[in-house]
């Protein structure tokens, strides 16, 4: 009877993970496309005014925080794990000319505009 029991309760976790990976796997699928056109408008424009910007450990950041401040732009966040700033880009500055900017700073690897990515 106790094994009964034991084997039973064993069952009904493994229907209960089977359905929750089933599910969440489902959730995964289930996003429609269609759903990131449906974002409101400046949901797009705000997160467009923000760069991730990676330098140079042996450099810092030093160089492009000083940048940033005559640039006019706000640090959004300084990452801890990984030599990256998120900067926000003053309204008024064209982005193409900001990324240009930055790219030219001592140390700087890679700008990139921050924008939603979709994972398949």
């Amino acid at each position: 009877m106790k094994h009964t029991s034991i084997i039973a309760a064993v069952a009904a976790a493994s229907l209960c993970v089977a359905v929750s990976c089933k599910s969440s796997e489902k959730s995964a699928v289930a996003i429609p496309v269609e759903a990131e056109r449906k974002l409101p408008q400046n949901m797009h424009q705000a997160e467009s005014r923000v760069l991730i910007i990676m330098y140079d450990g042996n450099i810092g950041s030093e160089p492009l925080i000083k940048a940033a401040k005559e640039y006019g732009a706000e640090i959004v966040y300084q990452y801890d794990n990984i030599n990256g700033i998120a900067l926000r880009v003053p309204d008024g500055k064209i982005m193409p000319e900001a990324v240009q900017y930055f790219n030219a700073v001592e140390g700087v690897l890679t700008v990139n505009i921050d924008k939603p990515v979709r994972l398949m």
